[in-house]
């Protein structure tokens, strides 16, 4: 990352999130939950930085992220899951110079009452339509930015900086089957920008969850037992390291081809050590 000293000249999003090491839950007690790692990953690069750990059974993830961002250099822009969108993070981010996108959902019964209420009664300021056919399946999703300003809702949203809101329609059609399905979604952001850069953000910001299922698919990580935390925080470091790298080299985005590579070619392996 580079020191940006505007706000509007932030380059990059990251998306933050937190992942369970599964492997740290002790199954004689009546504990479900366990150590967790939270981490940032970078939209355009896929490279890692470590923020934190918590420990489930006591500690929150809010708090984490809430301490890490404010630690991040400023004008950093960040996209965050719904379980993060309250009045008190979103202040903080924004009091500190730093940019958020976050998807709302019904944890914020009211607000997203009154965003659904502003895309139905006011004319949206931007729109752009994307298409996409995959995995045999057509989907179209059309984005909406109206601009809103925090007045417009209660009032402890009044310090977070709320400047757009961005309604995302979604529909998919199965080639095979002919079926339809359509889903709205709801997002808020301090940022400003482009219509296609926070189209982007929203996109990108799943490439978190393709991370964590790398790391337990491809790598196995939630089969590594121990009860002892620095063990797992150990080896959650060493993990996000090697995933980090991986994707810097992944030039065919294909971890598979990838892995095959790096055991017949030294300069695969080099390459990596590089990255």
């Amino acid at each position: 990352m580079s020191i940006h000293t505007n706000k509007q000249d932030s380059s990059e999003w990251y998306a933050i999130d937190g992942k369970e090491l599964r492997g740290s839950i002790n199954l004689n007690s009546k504990d479900t939950r366990g150590l967790s790692i939270v981490y940032a990953l970078s939209h355009l690069s896929n490279q890692q930085q470590l923020l934190g750990y918590y420990d489930g059974t006591k500690e929150s993830e809010k708090e984490v992220v809430k301490e890490s961002i404010t630690k991040m250099l400023n004008a950093a822009k960040i996209s965050l899951d719904a379980m993060h969108n309250s009045a008190g993070l979103l202040s903080d981010i924004e009091q500190s110079d730093r940019f958020y996108l976050t998807q709302i959902k019904g944890n914020q019964k009211h607000l997203k009452e009154d965003l659904i209420h502003t895309s139905e009664h006011l004319v949206a300021d931007n729109m752009l339509s994307e298409i996409d056919k995959s995995h045999g399946r057509i989907d179209q999703r059309d984005y909406e930015i109206y601009a809103i300003n925090t007045e417009m809702l209660q009032p402890r949203w009044s310090e977070s900086g709320i400047c757009n809101m961005v309604k995302v329609t979604r529909s998919s059609c199965t080639l095979k089957t002919d079926k339809n399905r359509k889903e709205i979604r709801y997002y808020i952001t301090n940022y400003n920008g482009d219509i296609a850069e926070i189209a982007g953000a929203i996109r990108n910001h799943w490439k978190i969850e393709v991370m964590n299922r790398i790391r337990d698919v491809n790598f196995g990580e939630d089969n590594f037992k121990s009860l002892n935390h620095g063990i797992q925080k150990s080896m959650a470091a060493i993990m996000l390291f090697i995933c980090s790298g991986l994707m810097k080299i992944n030039e065919d985005d294909n971890l598979n081809k990838l892995r095959d590579e790096l055991v017949y070619s030294p300069y695969k392996i080099n390459k990596f050590f590089a990255a």
